[in-house]
């Protein structure tokens, strides 16, 4: 097993972990881990998109192939963050905005990015 994969698949397995980890903080009211939660998947989610772009680009994957696992990964992870930004409004935790956006452009970044190499 290459490296890309390896850390491709352990990040999975972590985020998952997070996710699972703040839907639980959610049901049970645990706001002093929605903040920790929102950083650590908008973060992980950046990792995620890196290291499935190198992994896309060492395996001459195509666009779409590519567009669309990282269309469903992400889908499932906006769904959590989402879950996580109303459930603050509910209560007094303040939002990480800056780190969602700057991670949100980052990934966007890296998706563009990975779409150029692999057209080109």
């Amino acid at each position: 097993m290459n490296f890309s994969l390896f850390a491709h698949l352990v990040g999975a397995g972590l985020l998952g972990l997070v996710s699972l980890f703040a839907v639980a903080a959610v049901l049970r009211k645990k706001t002093s881990l929605y903040r920790p939660s929102m950083i650590t998947l908008a973060l992980g989610g950046v990792y995620q998109v890196v290291t499935g772009g190198v992994l896309a680009y060492q395996t001459g994957g195509s666009p779409l192939s590519f567009c669309s696992k990282i269309a469903i990964y992400l889908f499932a992870l906006i769904l959590v963050e989402l879950m996580l930004v109303r459930a603050s409004g509910k209560s007094a935790v303040v939002v990480p905005a800056l780190i969602i956006k700057s991670s949100a452009i980052v990934a966007i970044i890296a998706v563009v990015g990975t779409v150029g190499l692999l057209v080109f």
